[in-house]
């Protein structure tokens, strides 16, 4: 019974196809990007595609070469909302020479006029376009179409992106908007705002940022040749005035390694891999840091092992990573190996921020080495990475000073250091260490061994303050065993310990109203040498060594409970289990 109204079906389609003749198959149109694989890099035909650009390096470069494609496949109509953008359109020879043959026109579409598109439809676009003799085989492109989505609400977006599939699937040519993202905010608007509404507005969206210095295309929602392609993100390069595909891409949200030519290629210093047995043939070895950076200067996708080396190596060390991170994509492995010195926590972070993929610490084997490399060849950095290695570097580094230091000074840089290292996420700790009766100040502050840049020590009236620079407080008990020639139970009653910003600061505070009326033993340790370590003297009574102290005023007094506001701190006796306690701020 349905087979007549098929039948139906099909000689009505037939007739309709003779009257308006044979349709030509379009001419796929580029998306201003070279050699993208996968068939990602043509516009969609017959439909609309919101292409973001983050930044002005890219707008400099994106539209030139985005209207050159679409005039390859046929005639375009370039809508501007300022003249500048058709100016800087018309610079270039070959789009001039369009032109002046009538296969590019442009006109002005402003601000205002985008804005009442917005709130009355399509319609009268479409009219005016006609009535102007735009072509059936004509491409449409939006140079600046902020001003149309901005503002917008769910209803406006839902009829505007409805009507524009429907005006691009009714001629089956181009159509693309160009959002800048950067004018967005410099106007005061949010760039991330109009990039959500562009991705829930429009079926095709994609972007061309900068990330490291780099261009890269990311593919939110794309046809290939393969069908969609979702969240994909592919490295590229600048070549003769044109953005050109780099060798690598990444997939997902949170971005994956998908594919690069040397993905399973590794580049090593010579002291990374020194006394090893075992190492593969395959890796390339260098003999300096030199050496290794001219070998990744074409890397990808590659996995580059650096040696650590000594401590006065490391400025060396930070500058290479932070220039192969700048210059090279992201899938880039760098990878830094302890060998010769262990890196103090602080030069780890720092290391993190310029780039290294991870740091691999002396304990690690070689096989264990091997094996981590061969699992992270997915891995795509996704860190953050300042645009200047000195000024990263300063905020991870402790101040120049260690040792005793008078409380006034202990105060000061200390609370810079607090204040400098914030950003980078270090841990610090700050401890206070109450006197035995026994023991007098010189005692303790002689049992000092510092050995370490930002570990400080100072003293108030009954104990020792010690600040340690980039110490977790897991790691306290261990580090202040090493600062102390002497057992602590030799030397000390008690601890309290913070390292809470808050609880640091309050400390310090307190310690900075004392400093005033607080003696400076600096004077006392500098002649002294350094003695060999020795057992606690206590003293000799009401006539011994206590007596020869000056006489100190306890000044620091239990302020007011403040409830919520109070700082944890732990104060425990020395060699006993830590037990939290509430001191009030």
């Amino acid at each position: 019974m349905n087979k007549p109204s098929s039948v139906t079906a099909l000689l009505r389609s037939w007739w309709h196809g003779l009257r308006s003749g044979p349709r030509r198959t379009a001419r796929p149109a580029g998306l201003g990007v070279d050699g993208l694989p996968h068939g990602v890099g043509r516009l969609p035909a017959g439909a609309p595609a919101a292409l973001l650009v983050q930044d002005e390096a890219c707008w400099q470069d994106w539209p030139p070469a985005l209207v050159a494609d679409l005039l390859a496949a046929g005639p375009v109509l370039a809508l501007a909302a300022q003249a500048g953008d058709l100016d800087a359109l018309l610079r270039m020879p070959a789009l001039a020479q369009a032109h002046a043959a009538g296969r590019l026109r442009t006109w002005l579409l402003p601000p205002e006029a985008q804005a009442q598109l917005r709130r009355d439809g399509l319609g009268a676009l479409a009219q005016e376009l006609a009535r102007n003799g735009l072509g059936p085989h004509t491409s449409l492109c939006v140079l600046d179409a902020h001003a149309m989505l901005a503002g917008a609400t769910v209803a406006e977006l839902q009829r505007l992106a409805g009507q524009w599939r429907r005006w691009s699937a009714a001629r089956r040519r181009p159509v693309a908007l160009l959002l800048p993202l950067h004018r967005a905010q410099a106007e005061g608007g949010n760039d991330l705002g109009a990039a959500v509404r562009a991705q829930a507005a429009f079926r095709h969206v994609a972007e061309l940022g900068t990330l490291s210095g780099r261009p890269v295309l990311t593919l939110y929602r794309w046809d290939g040749g393969q069908g969609a392609v979702f969240d994909a993100r592919y490295d590229l390069r600048r070549d003769g005035g044109r953005l050109c595909y780099d060798g690598s891409f990444s997939l997902g949200a949170q971005p994956v390694l998908a594919d690069a030519p040397d993905q399973f290629a590794v580049h090593a210093t010579r002291a990374s891999v020194a006394g090893q047995r075992g190492v593969p043939a395959a890796w390339q070895i260098a003999d300096s840091l030199a050496a290794l950076e001219e070998a990744g200067r074409g890397a990808a996708g590659a996995t580059v092992l650096i040696d650590a080396g000594v401590p006065e190596q490391f400025a060396a060390v930070a500058a290479l990573v932070h220039r192969l991170r700048q210059t090279r994509p992201r899938s880039l492995k760098i990878i830094v190996r302890e060998t010769e010195a262990k890196l103090r926590a602080h030069s780890e972070q720092a290391l993190l921020r310029l780039g290294v993929t991870s740091v691999v610490y002396r304990e690690v084997g070689f096989a264990r080495l091997q094996k981590l490399i061969e699992d992270g060849r997915h891995l795509v950095y996704a860190g953050a990475i300042g645009s200047d290695c000195a000024q990263t570097l300063a905020a991870c580094m402790p101040a120049a000073a260690r040792g005793y230091q008078r409380p006034a000074r202990f105060v000061q840089l200390a609370g810079d250091m607090l204040a400098r290292t914030e950003a980078a996420g270090l841990s610090h700790c700050l401890v206070r260490l109450q006197l035995l009766p026994t023991v007098a100040h010189l005692d303790a502050l002689r049992a000092c061994r510092v050995q370490r840049d930002g570990d400080l020590v100072t003293a108030d009236a009954q104990g020792l303050y010690v600040f340690l620079f980039a110490c977790r407080e897991s790691d306290l008990d261990l580090a202040l065993s090493h600062l102390f020639t002497l057992p602590l139970g030799a030397l000390f009653s008690s601890q309290a310990q913070d390292a809470t910003a808050g609880g640091m600061a309050l400390m310090l505070e307190r310690l900075r109203g004392a400093a005033a009326h607080l003696p400076d033993y600096g004077p006392l340790l500098e002649p002294i040498a350094a003695p060999a370590p020795r057992e606690a003297q206590p003293a000799a009574g009401a006539g011994g060594g206590a007596a020869l102290l000056p006489v100190v005023v306890a000044v620091l007094e239990e302020a007011p409970h403040r409830g919520a506001a109070a700082v944890q701190v732990s104060a425990r006796p020395i060699g006993r289990r830590p037990v939290r306690e509430e001191v009030a701020a």
